[in-house]
């Protein structure tokens, strides 16, 4: 299949006006899905990083500091989704259920964390249980060693990737770091721990909590980390703040919103569109890192969809608008177990119902960013067929724009041709076959004709 080429990435293009968008309102919209990846409410990561800035201003971080510390809120679970699909196989059950729950565990309760990999160790015999047990008591295969297994580094790799500076890395980077010393990766005690770190650590559990619990379960829970996992003058600040009003107004409805407003610097930062580029190719990257038959999907349909489209004549906006939407067609993906994502049988009708939203949580996800209004409209119909027979919404041609037949055409092309749970890929030309045979009745034609001379350019290259 087509190769992804880095010119995407490099290309320098102009910022029309109505193409706009702050750095931070674009990783706040994409930050949701990253909620969605880890059964946390929708809107966790902004309320969290909303508790994080109201810290840093009564801390008086510096400006490099709270920076660091917007950005590592939105970005600190990027690396979770590479272990998905093995959490889904060494317990058996939902890894989003499963990421849900983790996230509720007190830190400092071990037996806890014992309780819950017991409690999701998958059903099976009683000698292969057995077995399981042991390996859990020698810390191998536990399903808390699965989740944290690479996560912050992938995550501060993602930071690092987009330039947004080196505290952002760190700070992601120490948040499995405990006060005490007794944390990953590196066993960090005390003020070694960035200070982004122990802010954003319990910015995190203060957000969760009362979104769970509300605020006494948000004290509670920080009280019980206190000089353990967490930063002892973090935890009493964040207690007197609450006393002052800091829990009413962080639950308030529009905290999401308000919380974009809090990006720090002495400008406001429009992201270019080589940024715009570079987070929506990490997004690709990270939807991609959810299982391993999805490896480089969205990449490369976002790099077939631009080549067809500039195939077609479409203007060079409209090829932006379609490489991006390929690259974020299947962010609604983070939100479907990997149970159901790497099942090799046929699904049930309630597993298929939850694959089928997929479209629509990826449009929801687009639509927040008033500049991806045409991206988050292909990305909800990429699934739509010119006879009706697609989904979500049953579209029928004449509702079906160009863009979207486009996409379409390169999503089915990219799948084909990549091996899948139920099936071996198909060559080049055994898609193409198939793509053809649907070609008038459920794919546009223009759009397959456009993907023939893309397969063709690469066949003689």
């Amino acid at each position: 299949s087509p190769t992804v080429t880095p010119r995407a990435m490099t290309a320098a293009r102009p910022l029309s006006h109505d193409r706009r968008v702050r750095t931070g309102e674009l990783l706040g919209a994409l930050s949701e899905a990253l909620d969605l990846s880890e059964g946390a409410a929708p809107g966790h990561s902004l309320r969290a990083c909303a508790f994080a800035m109201r810290l840093a201003d009564a801390m008086e971080l510096s400006e490099t500091q709270r920076e660091s510390l917007f950005y590592a809120a939105m970005l600190k679970e990027a690396g979770s989704s590479a272990t998905a699909s093995a959490a889904a196989r060494v317990t058996g059950t939902s890894d989003i259920d499963l990421k849900r729950d983790f996230g509720r565990l007190n830190p400092t309760d071990g037996l806890g964390a014992a309780r819950f990999a017991l409690r999701h160790m998958p059903a099976e015999a009683p000698t292969a249980r057995a077995r399981r047990l042991a390996r859990l008591a020698a810390r191998i295969d536990s399903p808390t060693q699965v989740l944290r297994s690479g996560r912050r580094e992938r995550a501060a790799a993602i930071a690092h990737s987009l330039g947004l500076g080196r505290g952002v890395a760190e700070g992601i980077a120490g948040l499995d770091e405990r006060w005490d010393g007794r944390g990953k990766p590196d066993g960090l005690r005390g003020s070694a721990i960035p200070v982004v770190s122990r802010v954003l650590t319990i910015a995190d559990v203060a957000a969760r909590s009362s979104t769970a619990g509300g605020q006494r379960a948000a004290v509670r829970a920080l009280r019980r980390g206190r000089r353990h996992a967490f930063d002892p003058e973090i935890v009493d600040l964040l207690v007197r703040l609450g006393r002052l009003g800091l829990w009413r107004e962080l639950s308030a409805p529009g905290v999401e919103e308000r919380t974009i407003a809090l990006e720090p610097g002495a400008a406001l930062r429009l992201a270019e569109e080589d940024e715009i580029d570079a987070i929506s190719f990490a997004f690709a990257g990270i939807v991609d890192a959810k299982a391993p038959f999805l490896q480089g999907h969205c990449s490369r349909v976002g790099e077939i969809a631009a080549r067809m489209g500039a195939h077609l004549n479409l203007a060079a906006a409209d090829v932006t608008d379609l490489r991006r939407a390929g690259w974020l067609h299947d962010i609604g993906k983070l939100a479907v177990p990997n149970t159901i994502l790497d099942k090799a049988a046929p699904l049930d009708a309630a597993e298929r119902a939850i694959v089928l939203r997929h479209p629509e949580e990826s449009a929801r996800i687009l639509a927040r960013l008033p500049a991806f209004g045409r991206i988050a409209e292909m990305a909800a119909s990429h699934h739509e067929r010119l006879d009706g027979t697609g989904y979500h919404r049953g579209l029928k041609a004449d509702q079906i724009n160009l863009g979207t037949r486009v996409l379409a055409v390169a999503d089915s092309y990219e799948a084909l041709t990549a091996s899948r749970p139920q099936r071996e890929a198909f060559s080049p030309d055994e898609a193409l076959e198939a793509i053809q045979a649907a070609s008038g009745s459920q794919l546009a034609p223009e759009a397959v004709e456009a993907l023939r001379a893309v397969v063709a350019e690469d066949l003689r290259l």
